[in-house]
């Protein structure tokens, strides 16, 4: 399945997607020859947290490749102008799917940054530039990590949900071995009074 990243002008596109057993899921986007990007994933949910992927440019030329991984940052210069198609594959598990969380930056991060500030200038705009472009900086910095900090109480969560899981389902087989165990030392100690019972009986008929 192909999913297009339509971004205009934007420098930043944040998803998270399912990923189903034995399924390749790819996203393309138009990268300038010469423009920067990087390539963010994590497994966040689902079996053993990885996945495999694939980064190729214009002309299926392999710019990134891994296998059996949950995280990375993949940063690259785009050495040819055109479509680049980042797959990922779950085909190697029949069982689990995957959360995957994607961030694709292309270009400059920010904005502002383009624009040469004159920082030594006293004169009350570039003051009130230079003062946009921090907080412009800093409330990005503060999204990067609520979305990095959301995907790791989502990794959490899902962890203790799963040990949940499997702690009450060995408690419910340990409780069904332990009556188990029980009936069985009934029955054997029924067995012992009633071979002592069958023994007098023989007695006293004889």
């Amino acid at each position: 399945m192909y999913l297009f990243l339509l971004l205009g002008i934007a420098s930043s596109t944040e998803l998270t997607f399912e990923l189903e057993q034995r399924s390749i899921q790819c996203f393309m986007e138009d990268i300038p020859k010469g423009e920067q990007s990087i390539l963010e994933f994590q497994v966040v949910t689902g079996g053993k947290l990885d996945i495999d992927i694939e980064l190729k440019d214009s002309e299926d030329n392999i710019v990134y490749e891994k296998r059996r991984t949950s995280y990375d940052q993949a940063p690259f210069t785009a050495k040819i102008g055109g479509i680049y198609k980042a797959c990922f594959s779950n085909k190697f598990s029949s069982i689990s799917h995957k959360v995957v969380f994607l961030d694709w930056l292309v270009g400059d991060i920010d904005e502002l940054e383009r624009h040469d500030l004159p920082i030594n200038e006293e004169g009350p705009l570039s003051k009130a530039d230079i003062s946009a472009e921090n907080v412009h900086s800093n409330m990005r910095k503060v999204r990067d990590y609520q979305t990095h900090h959301r995907l790791r109480e989502a990794s959490g969560r899902s962890f203790a949900e799963q040990l949940y899981t499997k702690i009450h389902f060995w408690g419910f087989l340990q409780s069904i071995i332990m009556v188990l165990v029980s009936l069985s030392h009934v029955v054997i100690l029924r067995s012992f009074f009633q071979d002592r019972a069958d023994q007098k009986h023989r007695l006293a008929r004889t």
